[in-house]
């Protein structure tokens, strides 16, 4: 049973810094396949970093709260640029790193 768009754009977009519903809408019609792969992605991602705050997670490797602190953060962010479009073709971060700015 696959994901429904309604499930996969399940999240909160108030942190999203980045977010343009235009072009999150464009993005979906022009590259459905390739941006609903992303928005698998962020969302195991999403459930993976949730996982690590588990304290007996088998996922977790680090104690300090320091580094999970960082961890999350860092996971925030993939998980923003993913469901943004980033990294599909006319998103920034992709058209970005094809023309060597990156």
């Amino acid at each position: 049973m696959a994901l429904t768009d309604d499930e996969l754009f399940d999240f909160d977009t108030e942190p999203l810094w980045g977010w343009d519903s235009d072009h999150v809408e464009r993005t979906l019609a022009e590259q459905r396949d390739v941006y609903r792969g992303q928005l698998v992605a962020a969302r195991w991602i999403d459930w993976w970093r949730g996982r690590i705050a588990e304290p007996d997670s088998p996922a977790q490797r680090h104690n300090s709260e320091d580094y999970l602190r960082g961890y999350d953060d860092a996971l925030n962010e993939v998980i923003a640029r993913l469901r943004q479009g980033d990294f599909v073709p006319g998103g920034t971060l992709h058209d970005d790193t094809d023309a060597g700015r990156l």
